[in-house]
């Protein structure tokens, strides 16, 4: 525990373990709603971790939910699961629920065409809106070929 606190302390003296480095984790500025906040995420560096495509903005189009600081800190979250899983700690322990539903595989997964091949997307990452009865829900999948996470499709739902 006491190397774990000595390497995990962050600026803001919070437990932190983080394939992040803290400079990197710049703020997306979204343009045109949850569509456009996803259009930022193919830039640097989250384009390293993760692929948005296509059908995923498109579909993100007919959003209204608000929330983009919620949505980066679960998306900094999924990228980050690999690193929590292999070295647990106090991070990896205080966030098990959240990392136990982003990990969870859904039967009847939507599928979308992804570089000519048919992808599944099992696995989903639900977002309640802290003040409104709106639900925010992007399906994902973790490609092997690419090592990243690929997010195929976004809807907008009730709690």
């Amino acid at each position: 525990m006491r190397v774990i606190e000595e390497l995990a302390i962050s600026g803001d003296g919070e437990k932190e373990l983080s394939l992040w480095p803290q400079a990197e984790k710049i703020q997306v500025r979204a343009t045109c709603g949850v569509a456009g906040f996803l259009q930022e995420l193919r830039k640097d560096p989250f384009k390293d971790h993760l692929i948005v495509t296509g059908s995923a903005i498109e579909s993100a189009r007919e959003c209204t939910w608000e929330g983009d600081d919620l949505l980066l800190q679960d998306l900094y979250l999924l990228t980050e699961i690999p690193a929590l899983l292999k070295n647990g700690g106090l991070n990896a322990a205080m966030h098990q629920t959240r990392i136990e539903q982003l990990c969870r595989v859904w039967p009847e997964p939507k599928v979308i065409s992804f570089r000519g091949r048919k992808l599944a997307l099992s696995r989903r990452m639900y977002i309640p809106h802290p003040e409104f009865d709106n639900v925010l829900c992007l399906h994902f999948t973790y490609d092997v070929a690419s090592g990243k996470h690929v997010i195929g499709y976004v809807e907008e739902g009730e709690k």
